[in-house]
């Protein structure tokens, strides 16, 4: 794919390959730069709400750092055997390795958020693994 330079995060469709058995319970993912959206070479964006009752459940990227900022909503982090809740404007980072884990913690709202994986241009190079 060639450098796409813009595009509308109201264009861009959630990647329907998320299943729950791995780990992508209920979410709505999009990969709005990847290797494969826009041709990153070296980092990934990635933007996720998460519905009532959903989660991102324990796993690692072993091959990049995570940075993750809270928009809407609250949420339960868990990153490196800490466990925190959070909300918009909270910010997060994820060493390479270590275990995470983000679920919407409300009732009624959904989790909203925007992640990088730095150092990874898609999933796979990031060395994603389900714990």
């Amino acid at each position: 794919m060639g450098n796409i330079r813009k595009q509308s995060i109201h264009e861009v469709k959630p990647d329907p390959s998320l299943k729950t058995d791995q780990g992508w319970v209920s979410m709505q993912l999009q990969w709005l730069i990847s290797e494969k959206t826009v041709g990153s070479k070296f980092g990934t964006l990635g933007h996720t709400i998460f519905p009532v009752g959903a989660e991102h459940e324990a796993h690692v990227h072993k091959n990049a750092e995570e940075y993750i900022i809270i928009v809407k909503g609250r949420g339960l982090q868990t990153s490196g055997g800490e466990e925190f809740e959070v909300g918009p404007g909270d910010i997060i980072f994820v060493p390479e390795g270590d275990v995470h884990r983000t679920k919407n913690l409300s009732s009624t709202e959904p989790l909203e958020l925007y992640f990088v994986y730095a150092g990874a241009a898609s999933l796979e190079k990031s060395g994603y693994k389900r714990s």
